[in-house]
C-alpha cells in the first residue's frame, strides 16, 4: 500500500460509488430506506449490488443495490450524483424493469412485486425547494387536502413509489434524515451518528484487512484503464478513463495521475460532469 492510495481511501464517503459499492452493506441499506421512507418496519430478506438487468427489446440497466422483503417488495437505492444520470425517466424505467423482471407467469395482477427507487442526488431536480420528493400515483379528482395541506386519504394506485432526497438541501443534523445525510456525507467514521454506517466505514478505512481490501480495489480500476488506454492509446479513451475515475468518486489528484491527463483538464470535467 502506497500512502497516496490510502490517502485517497480516507477521503471516500459513502456516496461515493466505488466505496459504497464495497462498505454498505444489508444493515447499513435497511438503515437508508427506514429513515428516507419513514417507515421502520423495513425488514430486508436480502439485499444484491451491482444488478444487471438485461432487456431483449429495450435498453439495459445497471442498478446499485437491490433489496427485498417478503414475497414481492423490492427496494432499489441508486447513487446518481450526476444529473444526466438521474432523470425522472430513469427513475420511472428503473420501477418498470424490476417490476417485469420479478414478475411470475401465473401471478395474479394484485401479486406482482410493489418496487420503492430511491435516487439519492446533490441537486434540487425539480426545483422546488423541497430537500426530499416522494412521488406516488394519486388520482387527481380524488385528493382532499387539510388546513396544513397535507393529504387525506388519496385514491392511490398500487405498485411504486419513486424518491428522490436531496443531499444539499439537509442543513439540520438534529432530524433524523439530516444525521443520516450528514453520516452519508462524512468521510471520518468517528463523526458518524449512526453506528451502523460508522462500522462499515471503519472496517475499510481503519483496519488492515479493510484497507487491504479497498487497495485492491483502486488496483483493478487502475488496471482496467491501462487495459482500455493501451487497446485505444487515443486521448479519448483517457478523458473516458477519467470520467469513470470521477463518477467512482476517486480524488481528482489520484484520477490526475492514472488517467495521465493535465490537472486542468480532470478538474474540467468534473465540472462538467457537475452541471450534466
Amino acid at each position: 500500500m502506497n500512502d497516496e492510495k490510502l490517502k485517497a481511501i480516507q477521503a471516500f464517503r459513502l456516496v461515493d460509488d466505488t466505496f459504497a459499492m464495497v462498505a454498505l452493506n444489508k444493515e447499513a441499506i435497511e438503515l437508508i430506506l427506514r429513515v428516507f421512507l419513514d417507515n421502520h418496519l423495513v425488514q430486508l430478506d436480502n439485499l444484491k449490488k451491482e444488478v444487471f438487468i438485461k432487456d431483449l427489446f429495450g435498453r439495459d440497466i445497471r442498478l446499485d443495490f437491490l433489496a427485498k422483503q417478503g414475497k414481492n417488495m423490492y427496494f432499489n437505492f441508486e447513487l446518481q450524483f450526476y444529473k444526466d444520470g438521474a432523470a425522472q425517466e430513469r427513475a420511472q424505467y428503473h420501477a418498470n424493469a424490476i417490476s417485469i423482471q420479478f414478475s411470475n407467469h401465473g401471478d395474479k395482477w394484485i401479486e406482482l412485486p410493489y418496487v420503492v427507487v430511491i435516487f439519492l442526488v446533490d441537486f434540487d431536480l425539480f426545483k422546488n425547494n423541497q430537500p426530499i420528493y416522494t412521488f406516488d400515483p394519486y388520482a387527481k379528482e380524488c385528493i382532499n387536502v387539510d388546513k396544513n395541506g397535507q393529504i387525506i386519504t388519496p385514491v392511490k394506485l398500487q405498485g411504486r413509489t419513486i424518491v428522490y432526497v436531496n443531499t444539499s438541501a439537509y442543513q439540520d443534523e438534529n432530524s433524523e434524515k439530516g444525521k443520516l445525510i450528514h453520516d452519508l456525507l462524512c468521510s471520518d467514521p468517528d463523526e458518524m451518528y449512526f453506528d451502523i454506517l460508522k462500522e462499515c466505514v471503519y472496517k475499510y478505512k481503519r483496519t488492515k484487512e479493510g484497507t487491504k481490501t479497498m487497495c485492491e480495489i483502486m488496483d483493478n480500476l487502475i488496471q482496467k484503464g491501462r487495459a482500455e488506454g493501451r487497446d485505444e492509446a487515443t486521448y479519448e479513451t483517457s478523458v473516458n478513463i477519467a470520467i469513470d475515475m470521477l463518477i467512482d468518486g476517486l480524488p481528482v489528484d489520484f484520477v490526475t495521475k492514472y488517467s495521465k491527463l493535465p490537472i486542468e483538464t480532470v478538474l474540467k470535467l468534473q465540472n462538467n460532469l457537475i452541471l450534466a
